[in-house]
C-alpha cells in the first residue's frame, strides 16, 4: 500500500541564473510568478498557439484573461528551455489521465503541472509525475460546508480547532488537490480519502491508482498564497525559482 509523507517546508527563492543548467532529473523545479497590477501582459500572447489565443479572446474578465495568457506563455517559455524547442512551436496535449503533456520526442519524459490563484502563478517540472496547487485564501469564502464532503472527521477537527482555521483549510486543501493532480485522479475523485495531516500515511492503492509512494510539501509564498506540491519519493531536491526575469524578455514575433 502506498505511503504518503506530508509536512511543511521552507525553500529559498532562487534566480534563474542560480538555477541555470540544472536538470529536473531527480528534482522538482517550482517556478513562481506574481502578476503586477497595472502592467500589461497582452504582448505575451505571441507565445501562445492559435487555439490558446482563441481561448484567451473568449475570456471576458480582464484579470482572468491576463492570468491565463501569462500562465500559458510562462509554461511555453519554460518548456522551450527544458526541451530546446521554440515556445510557440511546442504542442501541448493530454495524457490518458487528462494531464497536460508536451508532445514529441523532446518532451516525452518531462512532467509538469500548473496552478494559479489571485495574482500568483506556479509551474512545477520533474521527470516523474508531479502535481502542484496554489490557493489565495479568501476571507469571504465559507469553507465549513465543504468539510463533511472533502475532509475526514479528524481533519475537520484539526481545522476547526486551529487558531487560524481558514488558513489551515487552504493548506489542507492544496495538499489534497496537488496529490490528486499528480496521480491523475483529479479533484472529481475521492478527495476525502487523500491525507492532508502532517505525518506519514498509508492509503489503499485504489486511492492513488498505483503502488507509488509520495511526498507532499507545503510552503507559504510571501503573502501571495499557500502552495503544496506532490512528487515521487525518488525526488531528492526541490528548487523554488523566480520566473519574473523570464517574462521581462521580449516575446517571439
Amino acid at each position: 500500500m502506498p505511503l504518503i509523507d506530508v509536512c511543511d517546508t521552507e525553500l529559498p527563492l532562487l534566480s534563474p541564473k542560480e538555477a541555470a543548467g540544472q536538470s529536473p532529473a531527480g528534482e522538482v523545479h517550482i517556478w513562481k510568478y506574481e502578476l503586477q497590477p497595472g502592467h500589461t501582459y497582452d504582448h505575451h500572447i505571441l507565445h501562445l498557439s492559435s487555439e490558446e489565443k482563441k481561448l484567451a479572446d473568449s475570456i471576458e474578465q480582464a484579470s482572468k484573461r491576463k492570468s491565463y495568457i501569462t500562465a500559458r506563455a510562462l509554461l511555453r517559455i519554460l518548456l522551450g528551455q527544458y526541451t530546446g524547442q521554440q515556445a510557440r512551436a511546442i504542442t501541448i496535449g493530454r495524457s490518458a489521465y487528462n494531464k497536460p503533456v508536451a508532445e514529441g520526442r523532446q518532451g516525452g519524459n518531462l512532467h509538469f503541472n500548473v496552478s494559479h490563484s489571485g495574482n500568483g502563478i506556479v509551474i512545477a517540472f520533474a521527470t516523474t509525475p508531479v502535481g502542484i496547487d496554489l490557493e489565495q485564501p479568501a476571507d469571504s469564502f465559507d469553507y465549513h460546508q465543504m468539510l463533511p464532503d472533502y475532509f475526514s472527521p479528524e481533519e475537520a477537527r484539526a481545522i476547526l480547532g486551529s487558531p487560524k482555521p481558514a488558513e489551515l483549510f487552504y493548506r489542507y486543501w492544496t495538499r489534497k488537490e496537488c496529490l490528486a493532480k499528480a496521480t491523475g485522479k483529479g479533484v472529481d475523485g475521492e478527495l476525502r480519502l487523500l491525507p492532508c495531516l502532517d505525518g506519514l500515511h498509508q492509503v489503499a492503492r485504489a486511492v492513488t491508482g498505483s503502488d507509488q509512494d509520495w511526498k507532499i510539501r507545503s510552503l507559504d509564498t510571501d503573502g501571495n498564497g499557500i502552495l503544496s506540491v506532490a512528487y515521487s519519493t525518488q525526488v531528492a531536491q526541490i528548487r523554488l525559482i523566480d520566473a519574473a526575469p523570464l517574462l521581462q524578455q521580449p516575446a517571439e514575433s
